[in-house]
């Protein structure tokens, strides 16, 4: 299991890079999206571009240390002073949608621009939070003009659109977009396989900060910078290869493969490496004046994150949360209920349980064995009734994953 973690780290956090060095002889993959020219810089060092906007304090961490849960000198400005990277870059779009069992519109909640400078060594996470103003309807005085529900009213394209404008880049090359259940499956892979739920409820988590939604988002921005200085040493052997095809096969993407692999080994040629903390930073757009909680992610310390939290909003959570169990049982009684329409009406089976298997909606499930016992039946099912459909194609698209699956997960 730990085996596959480290390349998984890239792809869901996940991807990026820049800065100065020669143009690289060895030519990408034909299709990969590459921006931007030439560096005719040499060194190893970028330059340092001001933001526009004064802050009260700057963050001079220069690594990622173990502080104090929530104490008050964990609180950090945010940086006026960024590395300005040259040469070609690469935009991924990394989204986390919120998307209920079954719901097939959604807001996208997590939003984060990860830039691969790739003639540098260089990494740019661009954090967006969900209440960030996007107009949608004029006039709307309820809050409802904001970048989560653009994906959700308007679709993809536009929402693209949208994350281009705030984000103050020329274009998107690349998306990656999960839901709740794909996020606890790429974070299992990370390396939380014990407690990748607590993992999710601290990175979703906002009510406990006094800067909200900002500081969600500042947080998930770090859980990706963490993640990625964690593992990217680790990323460059044969077993990697199989935590990327299912990390891009967990999630909804348009990134292959090979244009994946292509984007680890420029960044890796130009100097980026676990060791290089000031390599990679986040960055917070629109420019936000605020101090941030600078937490440490690391598996070890979620349990205490988690605690810290739940001390913190009690009493202002719903009295009726969903808990697992209760998942777990909705879950079952839709493959049960495909499983009686499978006999006769493989096309009510296929309408019922493609769009939860997209979700991968077994990777909420808390007992593993339980969770196995489901993603079978949900998937043998599905291959089924798409042969017997003739749709062979999307039959073996679902056989191909519970395979990939099963290798990465071990079971």
């Amino acid at each position: 299991m730990g085996k596959y973690y480290r390349v998984f780290i890239l792809i869901f956090g996940i991807l990026l890079i820049g800065s100065c060095s020669q143009e690289p002889k060895q030519s990408g993959p034909e299709n990969i999206r590459i921006q931007g020219a030439k560096s005719e810089h040499k060194t190893d060092t970028v330059p340092i571009m001001k933001d526009t906007i004064a802050v009260q304090k700057i963050d001079s961490v220069k690594k990622d240390s173990i502080i104090k849960i929530f104490a008050d000198s964990t609180l950090l400005g945010i940086r006026r002073e960024f590395p300005m990277p040259n040469g070609r870059v690469v935009n991924i779009l990394i989204t986390g949608i919120d998307s209920r069992l079954g719901e097939k519109s959604a807001r996208a909640d997590a939003n984060h621009v990860v830039r691969f400078f790739l003639d540098s060594g260089c990494i740019e996470i661009i954090s967006i939070p969900r209440g960030t103003f996007a107009m949608i309807r004029k006039g709307d005085t309820s809050g409802g003009n904001i970048i989560a529900n653009v994906r959700s009213i308007f679709g993809q394209e536009r929402y693209i659109r949208e994350i281009t404008k705030i984000a103050k880049v020329k274009s998107i090359d690349y998306y990656i977009e999960f839901g709740f259940s794909q996020a606890m499956g790429i974070i299992e892979l990370l390396g939380y396989k014990d407690n990748a739920a607590s993992t999710l409820r601290v990175l979703r988590s906002r009510k406990a900060f006094t800067t909200g939604d900002h500081q969600r988002s500042y947080n998930q921005g770090q859980f990706i910078r963490q993640a990625i200085l964690k593992v990217f040493d680790q990323t460059d052997d044969l077993v990697g290869k199989v935590g990327i095809r299912a990390a891009l096969a967990l999630a909804n993407t348009n990134l292959s493969y090979d244009a994946t692999n292509y984007l680890l080994d420029e960044v890796r040629k130009h100097g980026f490496s676990s060791m290089g903390h000031e390599r990679i930073w986040v960055r917070m757009k629109p420019n936000y004046l605020s101090q941030m909680k600078h937490l440490n992610f690391d598996s070890a310390n979620v349990e205490q994150l988690e605690s810290g939290i739940e001390k913190r909003v009690k009493g202002m959570l719903e009295g009726d949360r969903k808990t697992p169990e209760g998942y777990a049982k909705r879950l079952q009684n839709l493959v049960k209920k495909a499983a009686v329409d499978s006999a006769k009406n493989p096309a009510r089976v296929i309408n019922a349980l493609a769009f939860p298997f997209q979700q991968k909606a077994w990777m909420q499930v808390k007992d593993k064995q339980e969770r196995v016992q489901l993603r079978n039946r949900i998937c043998t099912l599905l291959i089924d009734a798409f042969n017997r459909t003739n749709k062979t194609v999307d039959a073996k698209t679902v056989q191909d994953y519970l395979q990939l699956e099963q290798e990465a997960y071990q079971h």
